[in-house]
């Protein structure tokens, strides 16, 4: 039993000093560690929508002996980090089922001033680039928001006339001509979801209907127009046209506006492209007129219908102004005579 004591008692003696040694070697060690600097190769990583495993190569300048890069994220969609291979970090990113979004990891060494990684994922409903080059589109529906999409009024005698006054929503509109259809029409009725958008059909028959056409030409540029078709004769409307710069992973595309005879050195337009099913949607977020400019050109900083509508009876005009989604589909490129 002695001899127990004695054996345990020398082993708890030779521990301390030990404890000690790897104690002050770590403290050594980190405190060098303070003029290290850690390289990171790519600050920023955009990852596609279906995520999956990742890496980014680094670097440390003026290494400390026995310490490694420590990663750290808050969001749980970056996860699984590996430093096993030299000078390369490893993660998993995880499929995205929503809009696009972004990470910072954080990344720490030592007593060394940290790093950060962003990490940008592709929305689901992502449209590539490739998908749209030197492809042209035809509006199926405008769809109209119920509380950000304003109705302004216009003069029945002249639509051409608008008025900023007393404005009502969308939601207002495709009530009161749900209300008014669902009188005169008991045997069909309808909800007001059904007088939220817009159709464009072109009848080639009779040669009438309406229109709104995306068109992208070689290099980067894209035009947008809309107009109506007729017998007696066929109008367009260049919106506008020029050079883009764009962001898969947003869906955001910059345009600078060179048809728009008010800026001669261009008007900025900003746009978002995004994925319904097979279609793509077409949102113009801004079109670049300054706030502070006159009433008439800050109308005209946020997105305009090109057409008139009326109410079911006829007796009001109004034009859909703010937020206007396009339901877009490929088609050939129109031809107007």
């Amino acid at each position: 039993m002695k001899k127990s004591l004695i054996i345990l008692s020398l082993a708890a003696a030779l521990l301390i000093p030990f404890s000690a040694v790897v104690s002050c070697t770590e403290d050594n060690n980190l405190a060098a560690s303070s003029s290290s600097v850690i390289v990171i190769e790519d600050s920023v990583l955009t990852v596609l929508a279906g995520g999956g495993s990742q890496s980014v190569s680094y670097s440390i300048e003026s290494p400390a002996k026995g310490l490694e890069i420590q990663p750290i994220c808050p969001e749980i969609w970056v996860n699984g980090f590996n430093v096993d291979a030299e000078n390369i970090l490893s993660f998993n990113v995880d499929r995205n089922e929503g809009g696009y979004r972004e990470a910072v990891i954080t990344v720490m060494y030592g007593k060394a001033e940290s790093k950060t990684i962003k990490v940008r994922q592709y929305s689901a409903q992502a449209v590539l680039l490739s998908e749209l080059e030197g492809k042209s589109f035809t509006a199926t529906y405008c769809h109209w928001d119920r509380t950000q999409t304003i109705m302004y009024n216009c003069n029945p005698e002249n639509p051409g006339e608008i008025s900023v006054v007393d404005p009502i929503t969308a939601g207002e509109f495709a009530e009161n001509y749900a209300r008014d259809f669902n009188m005169a029409n008991p045997d069909s009725m309808a909800t007001m979801e059904d007088f939220l958008l817009w159709l464009f059909q072109v009848d080639t028959v009779a040669n009438v209907g309406t229109y709104f056409d995306v068109d992208f030409a070689a290099g980067n540029n894209i035009t947008v127009h809309y107009g109506n078709v007729a017998p007696a004769g066929s109008v367009d409307i260049i919106q506008f046209t020029g050079e883009f710069t764009y962001d898969e992973a947003t869906g955001i595309m910059n345009v600078l506006d060179i048809g728009n005879t008010t800026f001669p050195d261009g008007k900025e337009v900003t746009l978002q492209f995004s994925r319904d099913g097979n279609d793509i949607l077409y949102e113009c977020l801004n079109t670049g007129w300054p706030e502070t400019s006159v009433n008439y050109y800050y109308f005209q900083s946020y997105d305009s219908f090109g057409f008139t509508i009326y109410d079911y009876n006829e007796e009001k005009v109004y034009r859909p102004w703010k937020k206007l989604v396009y339901r877009l589909k490929e088609h050939d490129l129109r031809v107007v005579e």
